[in-house]
This record gives structure tokens, sequence and C-alpha cells, in this order.
């Protein structure tokens, strides 16, 4: 009888240690953002030692794009790594319509909202995740496609303790905020950008950068020869693979 009380005891403390340091679940939450609008995140922790580092990857994609786009990437990172995803706002499925309903039913286009109302809204995820898991944002890494990468950078230029972001086919100027004075301010942290040659316009950019950062040891500029824009990058092992090179090399 003793024997078996001690064998399930035993047990629960394995499990218990087990959900700890290896748990990983993807919860879908509900995030305040400054003018009362809530954005639904996916957010799937990965509890390890405590003596490591937790990184969390946010992932911004483009306008009218869904968050899944990014899981043929998001399957190839390893469990250093908690993942949050989500969709922009206005961009919403009939669930988070009733969340937000005055409000859409104000601004019912999709893209009508400005740029900063989205940089808003990824500063109220990252004080989210601060506030509610303890994850602080210099391990924080922030991905961003096409709009999405103008939404990363411009808020991550203005917010010192984020150290790592990653740019795919990044756009020109939007109106009111310029990339070569927010890439200035960003400085030397790490910074990845991914491109075509057959993109005009995220080639330029990247030109832009390249002359901008001249000096940065720590920016990392891919020009692919296919034919891809945005997310269709994921569909490329070798690009991929570039990518999770660079993340892993990034932060050590």
């Amino acid at each position: 009888m003793i024997k078996n009380i001690k064998k399930t005891v035993f047990l629960f403390l394995l499990f218990f240690c087990f959900k700890i340091f290896v748990y990983s679940e993807v919860e879908s939450l509900f995030v305040r953002s400054f003018d009362g609008y809530y954005i639904k995140i996916d957010l799937d922790l990965k509890f390890i030692d405590k003596n490591e580092k937790n990184y969390c990857c946010i992932f911004v994609n483009d306008l009218d794009q869904d968050k899944d786009k990014w899981i043929p990437f998001i399957k190839e990172l390893d469990d250093r790594f908690s993942i949050c995803t989500y969709n922009l706002r206005g961009d919403m499925d009939e669930t988070h319509k009733r969340y937000n309903r005055k409000l859409y039913n104000s601004k019912k286009k999709k893209g009508y909202y400005a740029l900063n109302e989205h940089i808003r809204d990824l500063r109220a995820i990252v004080d989210f995740l601060d506030f509610n898991y303890n994850i602080k944002k210099e391990n924080i890494i922030l991905f961003g496609s096409r709009f999405g990468s103008s939404i990363v950078l411009n808020y991550a230029s203005g917010v010192y303790d984020i150290n790592q972001m990653l740019l795919i086919s990044p756009r020109k100027d939007i109106k009111g905020n310029s990339i070569k004075s927010s890439i200035k301010v960003y400085g030397k942290r790490p910074l990845m950008m991914v491109t075509s040659i057959m993109d005009i316009d995220s080639n330029d950019v990247c030109m832009d950068y390249m002359a901008t950062l001249s000096r940065n040891v720590n920016l990392n500029i891919k020009f692919y020869k296919e034919n891809f824009t945005g997310l269709e990058f994921l569909q490329y092992e070798e690009i991929i693979k570039d990518i999770i090179n660079w993340l892993e090399f990034t932060s050590k």
C-alpha cells in the first residue's frame, strides 16, 4: 500500500516537473489595446530551464493575411522560443467581432486603420506578455512581413529594449513615418531583412538600409533570385534555413 502511494506521488511529481519545463499549449487570448479594441492572440508558451533565456517570437503579418501563414516557419523553431501570432485589427473572425462590435461597425473596411494604431496594438501585446507572463522586452524577437514589417520597425525603433527583428519584403515610407529615420534610431541592434531582386519596392528599401546602416555589423540582408514576396518566402526551404541560422546565432 505504502509502495503504491510512493509510486503515485513520484509519478505526480514527475508529471508536474514535466509540465513546468517542457509544457507547451496554444492559448487564444484577448488583449485590450489603447482604444478599447481587443486583439485576439494565439500564444504558445515554452517553459524551459529557468537559467536560460525564454525568448518569445511575435509574428506580425501583412494586411488581409492570416497569421497561420507563419506556421511552416514556426514548425522549424526549437523549444527555446515561445510563439505569439495575431491578425491585424480589421482582419477578424466572428468571435473577434463580438468583442469589438462598436469599433467594428464604425470602421468596417479592412485597411482603414492607421499605421500608428497597429503600432500601438503591438505595444499592447508586448506589455501584456511582460505583465502577465514575465516575458521581458529584451527577450522578444519581432518578425514582420510587408506592412507588418513597417509596424515592427516603427515600434522597435522607439523601444530600445527590443534587441532583434526580422523584416520580410519591407515596404517604402508610409505617410507620416520615415523608414530611414526609424532605421537610424534602431541603430546597431541585430536586424535581418529578406527580399527578392524581383520585388523592386522592397529591393530599393533594402538597398537604402544598407547605405544607412553600412557600419552595422549586426545587419544581415538576404537578396534572393526567387520571385517571392512577403510570406511566400516561407515556401522555400533554403530561406527558412537561412532565417533559422540567423536566429540561432543572434539569440544565444
